[in-house]
């Protein structure tokens, strides 16, 4: 039926809504889960993967590149065994980036404004406003700088996506039901 890939902002709502929607279609998901379990298989173990798993390598981490070029190995042929399969959702892992122009493949993205994930990030993780704050920033350089050095896109790019939706705007359950309804079609 074909392959649904979720970039998503951290207090987004993103990884829920991929959750939703592949249980709603009776489709498979590539989590962080289900990745770090497809990567063993590789003999990555997850300990490795929390060191390189969509974060930006350290400058002492350019200098041994192999690690890096091991991993982005890794990601690729799991994200393209998942694609093969057919009916799947996959958060994050540069899905969108690596599967683009491929048929069958939609392509979405989920943001939110940043005090609305802030909120949540206070609401569901007990961070403090300032904490959240300073985590979201972390995280979104992370990502930046993840998506440039391992793809060479601007992370977040609308021009890289079929669809963007905002969290901020829709709630999430309503997202979900886009998603799921566009996707049977």
């Amino acid at each position: 039926m074909g392959v649904l890939t979720i970039s998503r902002e951290l207090g987004s709502g993103g990884d829920a809504i991929g959750k939703k929607v592949a249980e709603e279609l009776s489709w498979e998901l590539l989590d962080i889960e289900g990745f770090a379990e497809a990567a063993r298989s590789y003999g990555y173990v997850r300990a490795e993967l929390e060191r390189v798993d969509e974060r930006s390598p350290g400058l002492v981490d350019r200098f041994f590149r192999d690690r890096q070029l091991v991993y982005l190995d890794i990601m690729r042929a799991i994200v393209y065994e998942c694609a093969l399969r057919d009916n799947y959702v996959i958060l994050g892992r540069g899905g969108n980036s690596l599967l683009s122009g491929i048929p069958g493949v939609f392509r979405s993205r989920i943001i939110a404004p940043e005090d609305v994930r802030q909120r949540r990030l206070v609401a569901n993780e007990g961070l403090s406003a300032s904490m959240a704050e300073e985590f979201l920033r972390h995280n979104d350089q992370e990502r930046k700088s993840y998506t440039r050095y391992f793809f060479n896109v601007r992370w977040g790019d609308p021009g890289g996506f079929d669809l963007v939706l905002n969290t901020g705007f829709f709630e999430e359950e309503a997202v979900g039901r886009m998603l799921v309804r566009l996707m049977k079609r």
